[in-house]
């Protein structure tokens, strides 16, 4: 039995607690939405409102661009927690 079939856990990524993240950590950098939108080139904040509203999230390469941003981990914008049960032992 692999480690991975030992438990019935699984990471899950709190969208609401993700979004108050990447909104503490743009203020905490001193920057505005306009700021963070201009930095990726976009027309509208409404995509960067909509990561902080939690409405969704940001894919992978835009979390690492955000990380640089605001000059934090990664894992400091993202909140993750496990779910499920342990497997009951055989």
């Amino acid at each position: 039995m692999s480690a991975y079939n030992k438990f019935n856990r699984v990471p899950v990524i709190n969208v609401q607690k993700t979004a108050k993240n990447l909104s503490v950590a743009r203020i905490s950098a001193g920057l505005s939405v306009k700021d963070v939108q201009e930095a990726f080139g976009y027309s509208s904040s409404q995509l960067i409102r909509r990561w902080e509203n939690g409405k969704c999230l940001p894919c992978a390469e835009n979390l690492v661009i955000l990380s640089h941003i605001y000059d934090v981990p990664v894992d400091n914008l993202l909140d993750i927690t496990m779910v499920g049960q342990e497997a009951a032992p055989l």
